[in-house]
């Protein structure tokens, strides 16, 4: 059946919809089923991107350095000049011709390299560049939570960190790439899922081959597959991906953040300074300022910095976003949650993961709080455990030894 790609979305106008693979994802790891079907056409129309939430845009970025350090100087230099803007949703690339560069650049470099190998039998193995990591992290994540360019951005960094350990690449571009990522706002913070269950599904990844498992790493200009990596520079690599820190130095924030640690903001919205007088039989009896103290106490148990924010006023709410001096938030934003697309848009345009909290559970109760804005862009939903749910995020983010978030949460409830 002959049939014309006409990608809406940036990751598939620069990757998804090129290339003509139909494979669909199993639990075992990604595109393990399916078959070659080229289309007969495929149109680009970059005018539709300005639909996409920012982090959609963010992600697919990570696809955009891939294909740039595959060889493309030029594109490197175009994400480096347009990048951050093209994240926030700017309307500057669109109208400068930036963001219809890069989905050119990108596209006809795929278009070439499918063209001399469209069975991935040699030169298209290396656009499986960050797609070893990348797909298990997805494939952890029951291919939810995380987008795809945002796992292979963290499978970038693991590469990077492989090919500096075998002396591949030189320190100047590992730098230079890793320092990219860190500007988009991209590989961060660790993913939400745990290195063992990751590993696993490497295991079954599609690229293994008599035993061992192709990696396509980094030069100073391009890339090599290799399949003779030693397992202590995977191992380096996993650990690269899961301690994930801006590559370089950040300027001092605000609020006291000086650690190296994992920095959580406790973001609470409207009325909760009340908690502990205010109807306590539905959200408890326990105050802000004891949650807030417990956080902070757990929080250091699990390696996290963590600083806590309440306000009435919604402006107020969004401006503590915007500093965007931590790398994850835990937000209960209160009746903003049924209300407030500029608190979504605001979550959505600082490029930094969330776990959404609430008290009670809002499908329980009066219809209108069946309005969630939030729910379909945080990393996870924890309702119905009262203060007990905040605890419950912590460990999401970073779980204590023997704690897997993917099962469970100490016995409460869980929504996404």
């Amino acid at each position: 059946m002959p049939i014309v790609q006409v990608p809406t979305t940036l990751v598939g106008q620069i990757d998804a919809a090129l290339g003509g693979k139909t494979a669909v994802d199993l639990p075992e790891g990604k595109n393990l089923v399916g078959a070659f079907h080229q289309p007969v056409a495929f149109v680009a129309d970059v005018s539709l991107l300005a639909t996409l939430p920012p982090r959609q845009l963010r992600a697919a970025l990570g696809e955009a350095v891939k294909m740039g350090v595959l060889g493309d100087e030029r594109l490197l230099e175009l994400i480096e000049e347009d990048g951050e803007a093209i994240a926030q949703g700017d309307r500057r690339p669109f109208e400068s011709g930036g963001l219809a560069e890069l989905v050119e650049r990108c596209a006809w470099a795929k278009v070439e390299v499918v063209t001399a190998d469209e069975r991935e039998s040699g030169l298209r193995m290396t656009l499986n560049l960050g797609h070893t990591i990348g797909h298990g992290i997805e494939a952890a994540a029951g291919y939810s939570k995380i987008l795809h360019g945002e796992a292979v951005a963290y499978g970038l960094r693991g590469a990077l960190a492989i090919a500096r350990a075998l002396d591949i690449v030189p320190p100047e571009r590992a730098g230079r790439v890793n320092a990219l990522l860190d500007r988009l706002g991209l590989g961060l913070t660790p993913p939400p899922v745990s290195p063992e269950s990751v590993a696993e599904h490497m295991a079954t990844d599609k690229k293994h081959a008599l035993g061992r498992l192709s990696w396509v790493l980094p030069t100073a200009t391009g890339v090599i597959v290799r399949s003779d990596v030693p397992a202590e520079a995977v191992a380096a690599a996993s650990r690269r991906a899961f301690d994930s820190r801006p590559s370089t130095p950040p300027s001092q924030p605000r609020g006291g953040f000086g650690s190296t640690m994992t920095r959580v903001l406790v973001l609470n919205g409207p009325n909760l300074n009340l908690l502990g007088a205010r109807e306590p039989e539905i959200y408890g009896s326990t105050t802000l300022a004891e949650i807030e103290e417990r956080l902070v106490r757990r929080g250091a148990e699990l390696g996290l910095t963590v600083e806590t924010f309440q306000s009435n006023h919604e402006g107020a709410l969004i401006d503590r976003l915007q500093q965007r001096d931590f790398d994850w938030a835990i937000v209960n934003a209160g009746g903003l949650t049924h209300t407030s697309v500029s608190l979504r848009d605001a979550l959505l345009g600082i490029g930094r993961p969330f776990v959404e909290v609430h008290l009670s559970d809002p499908s329980k109760r009066e219809p209108f709080r069946h309005v969630n804005f939030l729910h379909d862009i945080a990393a996870e939903r924890i309702v119905g455990r009262g203060a007990a749910g905040y605890t419950a995020a912590l460990q999401f983010i970073r779980p204590s030894p023997g704690h897997d978030p993917q099962h469970g949460r100490e016995g409460g409830d869980r929504q996404r």
